[in-house]
């Protein structure tokens, strides 16, 4: 992916994303941990072998093994979080929050401009093996345009996961978007939990607080 394509700012990404605070911490999210597994490439150290899908989903995963662009990543996160805010008007009182329906079966109804999208999404084979979070290896374009789909309707098995990692001697992953623990170096750059965002992605979100605030 050429340089260029990240050279504008984080407010702009969560722009083009779209608006909902769930879209801008989802993207805040995506671009923190994009800009750790760049990181970790530039400092040329590692030897990479597996990437896979964490809590934040299977989006940077793809991303760091060339399978999908960043732009094309932030665009599926857009249609997926539109389809769980059709759900939660749908079926739910303002109780039940965006975040209690992501991974859930109940957005199948309401993923079809997301299916549009992931058709239209240019996909490449992974320079990586990748792993969705099931467990799950996946590769070849149909088989990631159908995951891309699946992984929004279940819920991330880090039991699984650390399983294949392990069948795939996977044995010192480096979990981006956690703070890394003891030596854990090698293997994957797309393990985010998300909890922790950079700074940058922080104050970009601040500033779309303040803009909704003002319009």
């Amino acid at each position: 992916m050429a340089e260029a394509e990240i050279c504008f700012s984080v407010v702009e990404l969560n722009q083009r994303a779209g608006a909902g605070e769930l879209v801008a911490v989802r993207v805040a999210k995506l671009i923190n941990n994009d800009l750790q597994t760049r990181l970790l490439e530039r400092e040329g150290k590692y030897s990479f072998q597996v990437t896979a899908a964490g809590k934040s989903g299977l989006y940077n995963a793809l991303v760091f093994a060339k399978a999908i662009s960043l732009t094309d990543a932030l665009r599926l996160i857009k249609e997926e979080s539109k389809a769980i805010g059709l759900a939660q008007k749908a079926y739910f009182s303002s109780a039940v929050t965006s975040e209690d329906l992501l991974y859930t079966p109940i957005l199948r109804d309401f993923l079809n401009n997301m299916q549009d999208t992931t058709a239209e999404v240019a996909i490449k084979q992974p320079n990586l093996t990748v792993v969705n979070g099931k467990g799950n290896k996946v590769s070849g374009e149909a088989e990631i345009r159908q995951e891309i789909i699946e992984q929004a309707l279940r819920p991330y098995n880090e039991l699984a996961v650390n399983e294949t990692l392990r069948k795939l001697k996977a044995y010192r992953p480096f979990e981006v978007g956690l703070q890394p623990r003891g030596n854990k170096t090698y293997l994957t750059g797309a393990m985010a939990a998300g909890t922790i965002l950079a700074l940058i992605a922080c104050e970009a979100y601040g500033r779309y607080q303040r803009r909704n605030k003002l319009s």
